[in-house]
């Protein structure tokens, strides 16, 4: 006579289970049988579980932003008024590795095309792109050894790797403005800003290929207050002894960013990374009761009580995300799915962003 499994067992293995709602979403990835979609493949992703379906999420959000601003578009097109602020202010954060990276030409295209509003980065987000624009950055290895790379004098970030002559190269283009800038300081009383100064070195890199000669001409703020925090604050360091007397006022930068907010009909927030940029663009939105969307693409932990690694749920406590939002954090390295992601968001929606705007 066969012997029967312990009821404790059956019960424990075989649990019936309760019904789930019919209109769950069921997990199912590419099929490859279809050929080769790449577009097919990123709309998978939502159903593909895990960080891809963040990914799809962090898709969804982002393409709510642009659907609010090109209704804004629309409706001003019909009314003649070309004046008002858009459905959606979009606020761009990054760190600066992603400008030492390739991500750069992502940012770039985005602020290019006027598809966002407002840019907030560190110091190395700001010399970087004006660096790449004065010699080249390289791909190199993670493990290069830095005491050997030091004695050639080359500087590792990652496995990018930057001679530390460009930095020189810098030095002899930024420290003519500089004193230019002090001139009108003393002169003609300019009031300057870290926002307006990034403005005037855009303007001065004339170089399509840089994020901010792009900025400078579509007139887009872009805020670092924390700009001394790099190869620029070493560069006003020397200055300050050269030619002494240079001020930069940050206040008036975080009325202005603050201002972006508060006067906004509804904000996005996408945000790369975390540190100063993260904090500093959600910190604007609290002035407004909080975002209305949101995106962070990070690979930060929040079980140090860092706001690097806080999820968004955690800026909904402090008043920097609506209560009524519905935030996405994609736990990635941006470089590997920032491009992706403005494929299937910004670069698809192309025409309609860029509707009744010209960039030249």
């Amino acid at each position: 006579m066969a012997e029967k499994a312990p009821s404790v067992a059956l019960e424990a293995v075989l649990k019936a289970s309760s019904d789930l709602p019919e209109d769950l979403p069921k997990i199912k990835g590419y099929d490859f049988n279809q050929g080769v979609d790449l577009q097919a493949v990123l709309r998978s992703y939502l159903t593909t579980g895990f960080q891809a379906s963040s990914l799809g999420l962090a898709i969804q959000e982002i393409n709510q932003m642009i659907e609010k601003r090109v209704e804004s578009v629309e409706a001003d097109n019909e009314s003649g008024d070309t004046a008002s602020r858009p459905g959606c202010t979009i606020f761009l954060g990054y760190t600066s590795n992603l400008i030492s990276s390739g991500v750069r030409e992502s940012i770039r295209y985005l602020v290019e095309h006027k598809m966002v509003d407002v840019v907030v980065t560190t110091a190395g987000g700001i010399e970087e792109d004006f660096i790449k624009c004065l010699a080249n950055t390289y791909l190199g290895d993670f493990s290069l050894p830095g005491k050997e790379l030091r004695l050639r004098g080359i500087n590792r970030i990652g496995n990018l790797l930057v001679p530390n002559d460009n930095y020189c190269k810098f030095e002899d283009w930024l420290i003519p403005i500089l004193d230019q800038m002090l001139l009108e300081q003393n002169t003609e009383g300019t009031r300057w800003t870290p926002s307006k100064m990034i403005h005037r070195l855009g303007k001065e890199i004339n170089n399509t290929d840089s994020v901010y000669y792009w900025a400078y001409k579509n007139n887009i703020p872009v805020f670092s207050p924390a700009l001394t925090d790099g190869s620029l604050g070493d560069m006003l360091y020397f200055h300050s002894y050269k030619n002494p007397g240079l001020i930069l006022d940050i206040v008036e930068d975080i009325r202005k960013l603050n201002s972006q907010a508060v006067y906004a009909k509804k904000t996005g927030m996408i945000i790369l990374g975390g540190g100063l940029v993260k904090h500093h663009i959600a910190n604007a939105n609290l002035m407004r009761n909080g975002a209305d969307y949101c995106v962070y693409v990070n690979t930060g932990q929040e079980f140090d009580g860092s706001d690097s690694g806080a999820r968004p749920d955690e800026a909904v406590s402090w008043g920097k995300i609506r209560t009524d939002a519905k935030p996405v954090k994609v736990y990635a390295d941006a470089t590997l799915v920032f491009p992706l992601i403005v494929a299937e968001t910004f670069a698809l929606h192309a025409d309609k962003l860029t509707a009744g705007k010209k960039t030249e």
